[in-house]
């Protein structure tokens, strides 16, 4: 098992991609072979299961350590334009975890105006961002940042535009 977690971590961002990609394959096929309540009821269901699979990932099955909350509005992009290692993975990491809600939300909102679905799907998943990092903050189960919540927004947006053309 200690192999598997060292390959997982050593390639976690191939992996991101992988389950992006799965999970837009998922959509895509699901729509396909299944009429519009079930459709939505399906990713509905799929929207709640990862939800809690990001709420286990980045808050609950943490250890605890307190960190005082970075404020400091995109310092992880000028630490990767400066070469800091291991920034780029972290960007690309926290977009990719969250374009799932974006698909997910996006086709289980049921609003026939698609502005209006988009934009709440963004609301939706920037509270879920919201929502993770304050748990961090308040029990001590990460660090609350202010990039996080910009690129889980940004892979939110990301979500809802694929979805888009799926």
């Amino acid at each position: 098992m200690n192999g598997f977690n060292n390959f997982i971590n050593a390639h976690q961002n191939i992996v991101a991609v992988i389950v992006v990609i799965s999970i837009l394959c998922f959509i895509k096929i699901s729509k396909l072979n299944l009429k519009n309540k079930k459709f939505i009821v399906a990713m509905a269901i799929s929207l709640l299961l990862y939800v809690i699979f990001i709420f286990s990932k980045f808050v609950f099955c943490r250890s605890e350590t307190f960190q005082s909350p970075n404020l400091d509005f995109l310092w992880s992009y000028r630490a990767m334009l400066k070469g800091e290692s291991g920034m780029f993975s972290q960007i690309f990491l926290n977009i990719m975890a969250f374009i799932p809600i974006g698909c997910f939300a996006n086709e289980c909102l049921c609003s026939k105006r698609k502005n209006m679905r988009m934009l709440s799907s963004v609301i939706f998943g920037f509270f879920v961002t919201l929502s993770v990092e304050s748990l961090q903050l308040f029990l001590h189960k990460g660090m609350f940042e202010l990039d996080d919540i910009f690129n889980n927004t940004i892979g939110i947006l990301i979500g809802v535009v694929i979805t888009l053309f799926i």
